[in-house]
């Protein structure tokens, strides 16, 4: 099995690995920034109590009561997050790679296995 980004050259993994890490930090950062005015006494974890929510009553007790420039935040916020997701799967799937390639065997296939459920695991 092939890795999904083993078509990047040997000399661009190293460079395009930190590139991608530090623009995963920025849009993580980015994201807690956008997320803080959703944190109340009904969504203690912010948009993270959102998104477990568990019941349509409590999404409604969350919704009710943020005000309307907080729930434009969460409407954003949730938005913002499909594009998290890509930057941290391309992440740890170019880290594997870049781990991969340092060792033979059953390592480069584990690596292999572990970028392909990087991208699985943002799906």
């Amino acid at each position: 099995m092939n890795h999904p980004l083993a078509f990047i050259s040997h000399g661009v993994r190293k460079p395009a690995f930190f590139i991608l890490l530090v623009w995963t930090i920025i849009v993580m950062g980015f994201s807690q920034v956008i997320n803080s005015p959703l944190k109340n006494s009904a969504a203690p974890a912010s948009i993270v109590s959102f998104e477990l929510a568990r019941t349509p009553s409590n999404v409604q007790t969350m919704i009710a009561v943020w005000d309307s420039r907080a729930q434009l935040f969460a409407a954003f916020g949730l938005g913002f997050d499909y594009l998290f997701m890509p930057s941290y799967s391309f992440s740890i799937a170019l880290a594997c790679l870049l781990a991969a390639g340092r060792h033979k065997g059953w390592f480069t296939v584990l690596g292999a296995w572990l970028g392909w459920g990087a991208f699985l695991a943002a799906l």
